[in-house]
């Protein structure tokens, strides 16, 4: 996977939105949804489908850790040079 561009406050840190909901959203319309209980029958159908590969939540999460630390990684050496600069405007 290569670098994905996000808002810095981006709920997409959350494994539910980056990726369970999409994942849902695209099983269960995955053909056209003919009445409120197919759709619910379907939304059912795919919950269960991830809770029987409990792999698949897992390596949701084991990303969403990568993303943080990719994160973390990013923000501390902005905040490193925001310092730097911030010190030499006041140790001239």
């Amino acid at each position: 996977m290569g670098p994905v561009a996000w808002l810095p406050r981006s709920p997409d840190l959350n494994p539910l939105d980056f990726y369970v909901w999409g994942y849902l959203k695209d099983k269960v319309y995955a053909t056209p949804v003919l009445t409120r209980d197919d759709l619910v029958q379907r939304i059912q159908e795919a919950c269960n489908e991830m809770r029987q590969n409990p792999n698949q939540v897992s390596d949701a999460v084991n990303s969403l850790i990568r993303r943080c630390h990719k994160c973390i990684e990013k923000f501390s050496s902005y905040r490193k040079n925001e310092y730097d600069r911030s010190a030499k405007k006041f140790c001239v």
